[in-house]
């Protein structure tokens, strides 16, 4: 009988770095983490021999890989201590792929795999949050519908930024328990409409994703990604499902990226960034950012609305201060010179701290940041287009479209890269 599923978790693996033409280079690094003993998150990866199957035979599985993931899973929920589609501790996923070479963004991610009308409950009553569990599952619904059933992502972004507009929110983190589950029935009213209903079985959840995945190796965007950078198309993609790990837990938990070098310089350092903790500029807040900093944590001293203020967020160890420019401006005082201050002082006290720009009424106040040294901001999708806006480049780009068209039809570029 041939072996489709590999397992890793709890220190131990099946695979291990030297099998990533089987595994993928995602799924046999796990695989070598969990030896080398780091933390990483069970799961198991279905090697890349199931794909070229899968394209090989008309979409389909071999006949013994479902009684090979049914164990792979097994395997999980005793490491975990959880069960897979149980309405009381259930165990959820997330699906990704990993080819033996990298091709980032090219493929489809499923998460929260798992999720239903009870399971989300029992999320709820073991996490103490009804609030995390119904975001996990709007998401879950809204992930699922675009990348597995192929709905418009469009409605359901629609649907939730008039949820925060008719309650006056300006953040997703907004929005309450109670907000979220209204927003849940109405994703799932839209899939009804839709004709593409997310699945309430966890195990039909499962295997719709891993087919996903393997679906997206053949999506244009993968297709043309393989042509530039001369990878086979046989090669095929491994689908690697683990333990799903939560960034939206509340305000000890995040997600990021680590890298065991420094990607800048290339020093043998462990290097990430992340922001977790936001603490007031008050002065409780500042003796919290010296108990955080103490810890190792990350801090962000936000509602800054001075220099002195941010002088001392960075003073008390702060990694990043998040001057408000409206509201500076709204006092009479002007938030982009406050935050040339703010710069300047840290440059001249040699402070580490960063200036994190937010609440913003233009784009001209982003522009006029980045001249005085701001080092990054925070803004919404709304300022993120008007940023990106401009009549003589919409103007160009449809000549461009119209150039082409006149010369090349109906081609793609991808039609013009050789196989």
């Amino acid at each position: 009988m041939s072996k489709w599923v590999y397992t890793f978790g709890n220190g131990k693996a099946e695979g291990d770095a030297s099998m990533r033409n089987l595994l993928g280079g995602k799924g046999a690094n796990l695989a070598e983490m969990n030896v080398v003993g780091l933390p990483v998150p069970p799961g198991f990866t279905v090697t890349t021999e199931v794909c070229t199957y899968y394209y090989n035979n008309d979409h389909t599985y071999p006949a013994d890989l479902k009684d090979q993931v049914k164990a792979a899973v097994a395997e999980v929920e005793k490491v975990m201590g959880k069960k897979f589609a149980d309405a009381n501790n259930p165990l959820l996923f997330s699906v990704r792929s990993g080819a033996r070479v990298s091709m980032p963004g090219m493929m489809d991610t499923v998460l929260n795999l798992g999720l239903n009308d009870e399971t989300v409950k029992a999320l709820a009553k073991a996490s103490g949050s009804e609030r995390f569990a119904y975001d996990s599952y709007r998401r879950f619904l809204q992930m699922f519908s675009d990348v597995v059933l192929g709905a418009d992502l469009d409605l359901y972004e629609e649907a939730l930024e008039n949820m925060k507009k008719s309650k006056g929110y300006k953040s997703d983190t907004d929005l309450t328990a109670e907000d979220l589950k209204e927003l849940v029935k109405e994703y799932k009213e839209i899939g009804q409409k839709l004709g593409k209903v997310v699945p309430q079985d966890p195990w039909d959840q499962l295997w719709a994703g891993i087919g996903a995945v393997f679906g997206s190796w053949m999506a244009a965007r993968a297709i043309t990604y393989r042509k530039l950078n001369n990878i086979p198309g046989d090669w095929g993609t491994a689908v690697n499902v683990q333990t799903m790990v939560f960034g939206n837990a509340g305000d000890d938990c995040a997600t990021g990226v680590c890298f065991s070098r420094d990607p800048a310089t290339g020093e043998n350092v462990y290097y990430g960034e992340y922001l977790v903790v936001k603490l007031p500029a008050v002065k409780e807040g500042y003796k919290a950012v010296r108990l955080c900093k103490a810890e190792g944590i990350c801090v962000c001293v936000t509602v800054v609305h001075s220099m002195t203020q941010a002088l001392l967020a960075a003073k008390a160890g702060a990694d990043f201060v998040a001057p408000y420019i409206s509201h500076i401006d709204n006092i009479g005082a002007d938030g982009v010179t406050a935050v040339e201050e703010m710069v300047m002082a840290f440059e001249n006290g040699g402070y580490p701290c960063k200036v994190l720009g937010a609440s913003f009424r233009t784009a001209d106040q982003i522009r006029r940041l980045a001249t005085v040294g701001c080092q990054a901001v925070t803004i919404t999708p709304e300022m993120f287009d008007l940023l990106i806006a401009h009549a003589s480049t919409d103007a160009s780009m449809e000549g461009f479209r119209k150039a082409w068209k006149e010369t090349f039809g109906e081609k793609q570029v991808s039609d013009f890269i050789p196989e």
